[in-house]
């Protein structure tokens, strides 16, 4: 099933005209599926990591050495390890949590959400639809809720749906409202509260995002302006509740309600250039403490994009990690950063040392990590 939105953006334009950036990624969009050709000129740092099939290159934290800090021996399982596990074990230390996938292969050509804890039997299917999830479904950090966006017949207006994984009830937090593909709905840290891009009828400028509340069902809350695409929150730390999305080409830091932050993102386009010879289009994710962004070169879309392909280490832009091809992506899952590739999942620690692999369970060739939830 497709969402006609994706066919024709245009048609928002009776109602709204968004800033020149915006018009730019659509009109350099492709459909979902078609990948742009690997570079040939992949980076000369990169290197095959012991256990993981896909090529990419580890740089040094910008926070302080490789070695990382020490970690304490643990007498029973807990979320410290040491030694490091094997490569190939099946449950890594620190990552006790569930794991998110967006599969694409159910029956019937269904679009699913999977979860999966290591260590648990097979991968669970929580929610079923088409393939709007695989842009809009979203997890909240403490794993309660997953939200998705529920486009109309004609694909111009969407609901907003919310699933309680602990009980299965589904219901509706907003009534059918004009929405912005490039911004899908992001949970704030406290998974109180969803941030929504959309379109209102009668503003003819800038992107608007407004605030939904879980408690407080049909309201708009106060907006904030976005001038870019897939707005992420910081979760901790000095910058804790700022935004940060892409905006042509560039990674721009706001505060919660708008207005400039204090947080150097200058730079990211040319040092991602200068390591990988791929130009940075899209933002996946952001860590906790905003350290880190993950970014995505492979640019096909205006919709969201989840393969992360180059780590980036924040204030500034020191390449963490990227990758030498498509085979390879990333995720941030808490401190911890995860390299995928060949159905094996490589855990290395903040400053960038391996902690060990976890062998996912057998997943669709086009199963996408979404998140992890700790």
């Amino acid at each position: 099933m497709t969402n006609p939105l994706k066919d024709d953006f245009a048609s928002f334009a009776e109602h709204a005209v968004a800033p020149d950036m915006h018009a730019k990624v659509l009109a350099e969009s492709r459909r979902l599926g078609i990948r742009r050709a690997v570079v040939s000129g992949a980076a000369a740092l990169a290197v095959l990591v012991g256990g993981v099939t896909g090529a990419f290159a580890v740089v040094g934290s910008p926070n302080g050495p490789d070695t990382g800090p020490d970690v304490p021996a643990a007498s029973s399982p807990s979320n410290s390890i040491e030694p490091p596990p094997e490569k190939g074990s099946d449950v890594v230390g620190p990552l006790s949590g569930t794991f998110y996938y967006i599969d694409a292969e159910g029956e019937a050509g269904a679009t699913r959400v999977l979860s999966w804890t290591p260590g648990q039997g097979d991968p669970t299917v929580v929610l079923e639809g088409d393939d709007t999830l695989r842009s809009t479904a979203t997890v909240s950090p403490d794993g309660r809720y997953i939200a998705w966006r529920e486009p109309t017949p004609d694909g111009l207006d969407a609901s907003l749906k919310l699933k309680d994984l602990s009980t299965g009830a589904v219901t509706t937090l907003m009534d059918e409202f004009r929405y912005l593909p490039c911004a899908e709905p992001e949970w704030t840290p406290d998974s109180a509260s969803l941030l929504v891009g959309r379109l209102p009828l009668g503003e003819y400028n800038g992107v608007t995002a407004a605030y939904v509340d879980v408690a407080e069902p049909q309201t708009f809350r106060e907006s904030v302006e976005i001038r870019g695409c897939h707005p992420r929150f910081i979760a901790e730390g000095e910058h804790a509740g700022e935004i940060l999305y892409w905006s042509d080409s560039d990674l721009v830091a706001i505060l919660p309600q708008g207005g400039e932050s204090t947080l150097d993102t200058s730079g990211i386009q040319s040092a991602v250039m200068e390591f990988v010879d791929r130009v940075p289009s899209s933002l996946v994710s952001v860590g906790d403490d905003g350290s880190k962004a993950c970014l995505s070169t492979d640019l096909e879309t205006v919709d969201r994009v989840l393969p992360c392909d180059a780590v980036i280490g924040l204030p500034g832009a020191d390449v963490f990690m990227a990758a030498e091809d498509f085979a390879t992506s990333f995720l941030l899952a808490g401190d911890a950063v995860i390299s995928r590739s060949g159905g094996v999942m490589t855990v290395f620690d903040a400053a960038g040392t391996e902690l060990g692999a976890i062998t996912e369970p057998p997943l669709g060739d086009g199963a996408e990590l979404l998140s992890y939830v700790d």
